[in-house]
């Protein structure tokens, strides 16, 4: 792994919660952007790279370990995989564009049908298995609502760092490219071309929860090192877990 030294984050060093976020987007700011195709599709297959099988990747809300080549190309195969934006792209309507919409950092390879069933969702806990037979037989631990998703336990504390990482790195600066991106409290955040460049998702609590109950996985530490290594920039909240609650309790129920 391509590793780093403590001095990243050596400018962060403020306790109160806005100006931490402050300092840690100045240090993850200003990334290299790779392209959505193929770049996108090309990272993945060295982030998501299953590390008993070289040939294939672990896909994030199933974990299936499935063959690289199996990748979405347009023929509707269900049990393909493509290229799932942890922070919805329609909040915010960022597309797919370099930047946010190309972000490795909250990009994962998923089943397509999971993906698809997934769809614009805030993430919350509660609701039924998937709807459709597809999604529900590659991952029976999915719950959904009609306004919310729910992970299996062991990448929600994934989902929430992504999101955290996501709500820091892209403030409407000029190198957010104008995307301003907020995670709040509740779920059915609006998303589409009404959001464009001012994203929300939620809730906030909940992914605060999720972060304390799936702590830093290796397999995390692992990815955040590659993606290091292609884009120049770091998701803090692996490496410095403890900040998530600096910075986001103060916008959140959580104390």
């Amino acid at each position: 792994d391509v590793t780093y030294s403590w001095g990243y984050y050596a400018t962060a060093t403020d306790r109160d919660g806005t100006t931490l976020e402050e300092q840690l987007h100045e240090i993850i700011d200003d990334h290299t952007e790779v392209s959505y195709t193929p770049g996108c599709w090309d990272a993945l297959k060295r982030t998501d790279q299953d590390k008993n099988d070289p040939e294939n990747i672990v896909l994030f809300y199933s974990r299936r370990s499935e063959f690289k080549g199996n990748q979405d190309r347009g023929t509707n195969d269900p049990d393909s995989w493509n290229r799932e934006h942890i922070w919805a792209k329609s909040h915010g309507d960022f597309g797919t564009s370099r930047g946010a919409g190309t972000d490795l950092h909250a990009l994962r390879a998923a089943d397509r049908s999971v993906n698809t069933e997934r769809s614009a969702k805030d993430f919350a806990t509660g609701g039924a298995a998937l709807s459709s037979d597809d999604p529900r037989e590659d991952c029976p631990a999915c719950l959904e609502t009609s306004d919310s998703f729910e992970p299996p336990d062991e990448v929600k504390g994934d989902v929430a760092r992504m999101i955290f990482y996501m709500a820091v790195r892209y403030n409407g600066d000029a190198g957010s490219n104008g995307v301003s991106l907020t995670v709040v409290d509740g779920i059915g955040t609006p998303y589409g071309g009404n959001t464009a460049n001012n994203g929300e998702i939620g809730d906030l609590s909940t992914l605060m929860a999720w972060h304390i109950l799936d702590p830093v996985s290796d397999e995390e530490r692992h990815r955040n090192n590659i993606i290091y290594d292609i884009q120049g920039n770091r998701n803090p909240f692996i490496d410095r877990p403890e900040f998530v609650e600096i910075v986001f309790s103060e916008y959140s129920g959580v104390v």
